[in-house]
């Protein structure tokens, strides 16, 4: 059980990611061009692709070209849900958590390198429910679903109720103001990913071309899903009216520059709270930027950042010596050299 899980745990959080960049980059058939849209107030009973063939399609149906795509999906989520729930009947909560930080990691969408929407982002919205959904949880699209999961109210406290949140504070060792803090920032860092994921599965969505469009109306669906659950709340810490790639290049670097502010404080252009130099803040930091250096997607401000942090260290200007300054530098660091390689 244990060799299985392991493998699952590689699978789900680094060769899943490896193996769709890859794929995506070589099949020009999921290839998304802007032109290839239909009105949204239409209806698209007929299916086309670009070789100007046409098929009727009974509504809420897939095209058999989807197939095989949508049975690999199915099986990575049952893949999914199979790794998470063995962690959490065997009270191993961290390796859960882990699973979640690491799918989302390994696979945050990077808008200038990937060249978003025209290939699909590899974050998938339905892995991602897999991982995070409770035991009982089935992933119906309808009112029933959707009353037992409603939209969580921050007013009463509910944006904390579900697992992953309260797992994630509970690994700070501590039930602190500050952990809450660190936690909060983890979460809007995770988020982050995820809504800018979301906003390009929309986006293809309404391609039409149905070997575009199917994977992408189920990953939509997910999205919504994910949004209206107790257990995937936290991604309300981080919300948008609409989503453009100006708004998340201004997002992704207030981020970067709280992360960095700390140890770099002539780097904190926007005025954005800097985290403070405790271990766990620390290892926040280092989160943040990463996630914020992936999404961005430029390595110009990879290497830009990468040397900034290696002359601080070399040149003692970390606040007179100041040891936490200096273990919070040493987070950030590796954080730049995985956003580089990834």
């Amino acid at each position: 059980a244990n060799r299985i899980s392991s493998s699952l745990d590689v699978e789900i959080t680094r060769v899943w990611a490896l193996t769709d960049r890859s794929s995506n980059l070589n099949t020009p058939s999921i290839h998304f061009h802007p032109a290839d849209v239909f009105d949204p107030n239409d209806d698209v009973d007929t299916s086309e692709t670009r070789n100007g063939e046409s098929e009727q399609q009974i509504p809420g149906s897939y095209s058999a070209k989807s197939y095989n795509r949508l049975m690999t999906l199915e099986e990575r989520v049952a893949h999914a849900r199979i790794a998470t729930l063995v962690h959490r009947r065997d009270g191993d909560w961290q390796k859960a958590v882990e699973l979640v930080v690491g799918y989302i990691v390994s696979s945050a969408p990077t808008l200038k390198v990937a060249n978003h929407p025209k290939l699909p982002p590899v974050l998938s919205l339905c892995i991602l429910e897999a991982l995070i959904a409770p035991e009982g949880y089935v992933p119906i699209n309808n009112t029933e679903n959707e009353a037992k999961n409603h939209l969580p109210d921050f007013k009463s406290g509910e944006t904390t109720k579900g697992w992953f949140y309260q797992q994630v504070i509970f690994l700070f060792d501590s039930m602190s103001q500050e952990s809450h803090k660190s936690a909060f920032k983890l979460m809007q860092a995770l988020a982050f990913p995820v809504h800018v994921a979301g906003s390009v599965w929309k986006e293809r969505s309404m391609c039409i071309d149905d070997r575009i469009r199917d994977i992408a109306q189920v990953e939509v669906a997910a999205y919504e899903r994910l949004k209206s659950s107790i257990d995937a709340a936290w991604l309300k810490f981080l919300q948008f009216d609409e989503m453009t790639e100006e708004l998340v290049q201004k997002v992704g670097h207030d981020f970067l520059s709280s992360s960095v502010s700390n140890v770099l404080p002539e780097n904190n252009e926007h005025g954005t709270d800097p985290i403070t130099s405790t271990r766990q803040s620390s290892l926040v930091s280092g989160m943040t930027c990463l996630l914020s250096l992936l999404t961005i997607g430029d390595f110009d401000e990879v290497i830009n950042l990468c040397n900034k942090i290696l002359l601080t260290l070399k040149g003692g200007k970390l606040d007179n010596g100041d040891k936490k300054s200096r273990n919070a530098c040493l987070f950030l660091l590796p954080a730049c050299c995985y956003a580089y390689t990834n």
